[in-house]
Protein backbone atom coordinates (compact mmCIF):
# COMPACT_ATOMS: atom_id res chain seq x y z
CA UNK A 1 0.00 0.00 0.00
CA UNK A 2 1.55 3.33 -1.04
CA UNK A 3 2.10 5.98 1.59
CA UNK A 4 1.34 9.68 1.52
CA UNK A 5 4.24 12.11 1.29
CA UNK A 6 4.56 15.69 2.44
CA UNK A 7 7.48 17.81 1.27
CA UNK A 8 8.79 21.29 1.97
CA UNK A 9 11.62 23.19 0.33
CA UNK A 10 13.19 26.51 1.24
CA UNK A 11 12.58 29.35 -1.20
CA UNK A 12 14.60 28.94 -4.35
CA UNK A 13 14.94 25.15 -4.39
CA UNK A 14 12.96 23.58 -7.26
CA UNK A 15 10.50 20.74 -6.83
CA UNK A 16 12.51 18.37 -9.00
CA UNK A 17 15.41 18.73 -6.55
CA UNK A 18 13.15 17.55 -3.72
CA UNK A 19 12.01 14.69 -5.95
CA UNK A 20 15.66 13.75 -6.47
CA UNK A 21 16.18 13.67 -2.72
CA UNK A 22 13.18 11.35 -2.34
CA UNK A 23 14.65 9.01 -4.97
CA UNK A 24 17.92 8.82 -3.05
CA UNK A 25 16.06 8.26 0.21
CA UNK A 26 14.15 5.35 -1.35
CA UNK A 27 17.38 3.88 -2.70
CA UNK A 28 19.29 4.27 0.59
CA UNK A 29 17.68 1.33 2.32
CA UNK A 30 20.27 1.07 5.10
CA UNK A 31 21.86 4.51 4.92
CA UNK A 32 21.30 7.32 7.41
CA UNK A 33 22.99 10.22 5.62
CA UNK A 34 24.12 11.21 2.15
CA UNK A 35 25.44 14.31 0.40
CA UNK A 36 24.32 15.58 -3.02
CA UNK A 37 25.07 18.70 -5.07
CA UNK A 38 22.69 21.63 -4.87
CA UNK A 39 20.93 22.43 -8.16
CA UNK A 40 22.46 25.10 -10.43
CA UNK A 41 23.01 27.99 -10.24
CA UNK A 42 23.56 27.38 -6.51
CA UNK A 43 26.96 26.17 -5.40
CA UNK A 44 27.74 23.70 -2.65
CA UNK A 45 26.07 20.57 -1.38
CA UNK A 46 23.18 19.44 0.78
CA UNK A 47 23.53 16.98 3.65
CA UNK A 48 20.47 14.76 3.93
CA UNK A 49 19.63 12.90 7.14
CA UNK A 50 17.17 10.00 6.94
CA UNK A 51 14.99 8.72 9.78
CA UNK A 52 12.99 5.53 9.38
CA UNK A 53 10.43 3.86 11.61
CA UNK A 54 11.70 0.81 13.46
CA UNK A 55 9.89 -2.28 14.62
CA UNK A 56 10.59 -1.20 18.20
CA UNK A 57 8.71 2.08 17.69
CA UNK A 58 5.20 1.96 19.12
CA UNK A 59 2.23 2.90 16.96
CA UNK A 60 1.62 5.85 19.32
CA UNK A 61 5.12 7.18 18.68
CA UNK A 62 4.72 6.73 14.93
CA UNK A 63 1.36 8.48 15.00
CA UNK A 64 2.79 11.58 16.68
CA UNK A 65 5.21 14.22 15.42
CA UNK A 66 8.32 12.58 13.99
CA UNK A 67 11.78 13.52 15.25
CA UNK A 68 12.56 14.82 11.77
CA UNK A 69 9.54 17.12 11.72
CA UNK A 70 10.36 18.35 15.22
CA UNK A 71 13.96 19.04 14.21
CA UNK A 72 12.82 20.86 11.05
CA UNK A 73 10.67 23.15 13.19
CA UNK A 74 13.62 23.64 15.52
CA UNK A 75 15.91 24.84 12.75
CA UNK A 76 13.29 27.30 11.59
CA UNK A 77 12.67 28.59 15.13
CA UNK A 78 16.36 28.91 15.99
CA UNK A 79 17.08 30.81 12.76
CA UNK A 80 14.08 33.09 13.30
CA UNK A 81 15.45 34.05 16.71
CA UNK A 82 18.93 34.79 15.44
CA UNK A 83 20.72 31.62 16.55
CA UNK A 84 23.47 30.37 14.24
CA UNK A 85 22.34 27.01 12.78
CA UNK A 86 22.70 25.10 9.53
CA UNK A 87 20.73 26.49 6.60
CA UNK A 88 17.58 24.49 5.89
CA UNK A 89 17.19 23.17 2.35
CA UNK A 90 14.29 20.72 2.40
CA UNK A 91 12.18 18.40 4.52
CA UNK A 92 10.02 15.44 3.60
CA UNK A 93 7.92 12.88 5.43
CA UNK A 94 6.12 9.73 4.35
CA UNK A 95 3.30 8.19 6.37
CA UNK A 96 1.24 5.07 5.84
CA UNK A 97 -2.16 4.90 7.50
CA UNK A 98 -1.07 8.09 9.35
CA UNK A 99 1.91 6.26 10.87
CA UNK A 100 5.41 7.61 10.27
CA UNK A 101 7.31 5.43 7.80
CA UNK A 102 10.32 7.51 6.80
CA UNK A 103 11.41 11.14 6.61
CA UNK A 104 14.39 13.28 5.69
CA UNK A 105 15.90 16.62 6.63
CA UNK A 106 18.27 18.37 4.21
CA UNK A 107 20.60 21.17 5.31
CA UNK A 108 23.35 22.97 3.47
CA UNK A 109 26.57 20.99 3.86
CA UNK A 110 29.28 22.76 5.86
CA UNK A 111 32.84 21.52 5.52
CA UNK A 112 33.73 21.59 9.19
CA UNK A 113 34.36 19.05 11.93
CA UNK A 114 32.26 18.81 15.03
CA UNK A 115 33.95 20.10 18.18
CA UNK A 116 34.74 16.63 19.48
CA UNK A 117 36.65 15.65 16.34
CA UNK A 118 38.26 19.08 16.00
CA UNK A 119 39.55 18.84 19.56
CA UNK A 120 40.93 15.35 18.96
CA UNK A 121 42.85 16.68 15.95
CA UNK A 122 44.06 19.90 17.61
CA UNK A 123 43.17 20.38 21.31
CA UNK A 124 41.97 23.91 22.07
CA UNK A 125 40.01 24.73 25.21
CA UNK A 126 39.03 28.05 23.63
CA UNK A 127 36.65 26.36 21.19
CA UNK A 128 34.85 24.73 24.12
CA UNK A 129 34.40 28.09 25.83
CA UNK A 130 33.12 29.62 22.59
CA UNK A 131 30.58 26.82 22.37
CA UNK A 132 29.48 27.61 25.94
CA UNK A 133 28.94 31.20 24.85
CA UNK A 134 26.86 29.92 21.93
CA UNK A 135 24.77 27.82 24.30
CA UNK A 136 24.13 31.02 26.28
CA UNK A 137 23.00 32.69 23.03
CA UNK A 138 20.51 29.84 22.52
CA UNK A 139 19.18 30.23 26.06
CA UNK A 140 19.01 34.00 25.74
CA UNK A 141 16.79 33.48 22.68
CA UNK A 142 14.33 31.55 24.85
CA UNK A 143 15.32 28.13 23.52
CA UNK A 144 17.12 24.97 24.64
CA UNK A 145 19.17 22.69 22.43
CA UNK A 146 18.17 19.48 24.17
CA UNK A 147 21.45 17.61 23.56
CA UNK A 148 24.31 20.15 23.47
CA UNK A 149 27.27 17.77 23.43
CA UNK A 150 30.57 18.70 21.80
CA UNK A 151 29.68 16.58 18.78
CA UNK A 152 26.53 18.63 18.17
CA UNK A 153 28.40 21.88 17.47
CA UNK A 154 30.42 22.49 14.31
CA UNK A 155 33.84 24.11 14.61
CA UNK A 156 33.04 27.14 12.44
CA UNK A 157 34.29 30.73 12.65
CA UNK A 158 33.72 33.14 14.21
CA UNK A 159 31.15 31.17 16.23
CA UNK A 160 30.39 27.46 16.56
CA UNK A 161 27.27 26.29 14.73
CA UNK A 162 24.64 24.27 16.58
CA UNK A 163 23.06 21.31 14.81
CA UNK A 164 21.23 18.04 15.54
CA UNK A 165 18.20 19.77 17.04
CA UNK A 166 15.94 16.73 17.34
CA UNK A 167 15.52 17.33 21.09
CA UNK A 168 15.11 21.12 21.10
CA UNK A 169 12.44 22.82 23.18
CA UNK A 170 11.34 26.19 24.48
CA UNK A 171 13.30 27.49 27.43
CA UNK A 172 12.31 26.31 30.90
CA UNK A 173 14.37 26.08 34.11
CA UNK A 174 14.48 22.28 33.93
CA UNK A 175 15.44 22.22 30.23
CA UNK A 176 18.08 24.89 30.76
CA UNK A 177 19.61 22.90 33.61
CA UNK A 178 19.58 19.74 31.49
CA UNK A 179 21.38 21.59 28.68
CA UNK A 180 24.09 22.80 31.04
CA UNK A 181 24.54 19.38 32.63
CA UNK A 182 24.99 17.71 29.25
CA UNK A 183 27.30 20.43 27.96
CA UNK A 184 29.48 20.31 31.08
CA UNK A 185 29.45 16.52 31.10
CA UNK A 186 30.46 16.39 27.46
CA UNK A 187 33.29 18.87 28.08
CA UNK A 188 34.41 16.73 31.03
CA UNK A 189 34.60 13.66 28.78
CA UNK A 190 36.65 15.72 26.35
CA UNK A 191 39.27 17.09 28.77
CA UNK A 192 38.55 16.12 32.41
CA UNK A 193 39.64 19.58 33.48
CA UNK A 194 38.09 21.27 36.54
CA UNK A 195 39.39 24.66 35.46
CA UNK A 196 37.64 24.33 32.10
CA UNK A 197 34.38 23.54 33.88
CA UNK A 198 34.67 26.85 35.76
CA UNK A 199 35.51 28.70 32.53
CA UNK A 200 32.42 27.26 30.85
CA UNK A 201 30.12 28.37 33.65
CA UNK A 202 31.75 31.79 33.82
CA UNK A 203 31.33 32.28 30.05
CA UNK A 204 27.65 31.32 30.32
CA UNK A 205 27.09 33.60 33.34
CA UNK A 206 28.72 36.52 31.57
CA UNK A 207 25.87 36.49 29.06
CA UNK A 208 22.97 35.41 31.24
CA UNK A 209 23.89 36.70 34.72
CA UNK A 210 23.08 33.66 36.85
CA UNK A 211 23.06 29.89 36.55
CA UNK A 212 19.76 28.06 37.18
CA UNK A 213 21.33 26.17 40.11
CA UNK A 214 24.59 26.38 42.07
CA UNK A 215 27.87 25.62 40.30
CA UNK A 216 28.66 22.73 42.61
CA UNK A 217 25.36 21.05 41.83
CA UNK A 218 25.82 21.47 38.08
CA UNK A 219 29.33 20.06 38.32
CA UNK A 220 28.16 17.03 40.32
CA UNK A 221 25.23 16.32 37.99
CA UNK A 222 27.50 16.67 34.95
CA UNK A 223 29.97 14.15 36.38
CA UNK A 224 27.19 11.65 37.10
CA UNK A 225 25.85 12.12 33.57
CA UNK A 226 29.31 11.65 32.03
CA UNK A 227 29.81 8.40 33.97
CA UNK A 228 27.08 6.85 31.82
CA UNK A 229 28.37 8.21 28.50
CA UNK A 230 31.19 7.17 26.21
CA UNK A 231 31.54 9.90 23.58
CA UNK A 232 31.51 13.68 24.09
Amino acid sequence: MPGSRVSWAAAGWPGDFVAAIWRRVDESVDGKRFVLPLPAPAEGKALVKIVRARESHSWWRRLGTSRTAHEWRGYREFAARGVRVLELVAFGEERRLRLHRQSFLATRYVDAQNLSRAHAAAPDRGRVVRAAEELAVIHAAGLCHGDPRMRNFLDTAPRPTAFDLASWCELSPAAQQRDLVRFLGSAWLLMRDDTLQDEIMAAWEERLASLPVARARLRDEARRWSDKEVRP
